[in-house]
């Protein structure tokens, strides 16, 4: 991070959808890394053209991760 000049990695931990998406909605444009949990993933790649993305898990260690990235499904 300090390579890139970057300060701080924004990230939401919430469970309602409507939540996700206005908070997270906010940080687009703003923040210079945004890390969503895969599993509260509800946006379009073009909401993120002027911030990177980080994607993370924080599942069951006994999950399919491979299978949740193809299919961008969490809950499957």
């Amino acid at each position: 991070m300090n390579e890139n000049k970057i300060n701080y990695i924004f990230t939401y931990r919430g469970s309602k959808i409507a939540d996700i998406i206005k908070v997270y909605s906010y940080a687009f444009n703003r923040a210079p890394i945004i890390d969503i949990d895969i599993s509260n993933f509800y946006f379009k790649r073009d909401d993120f053209q002027k911030s990177r993305l980080m994607l993370s898990y924080h599942g069951n260690n006994n999950d399919d991760v491979k299978n949740i990235l193809k299919n961008g499904d969490a809950q499957s």
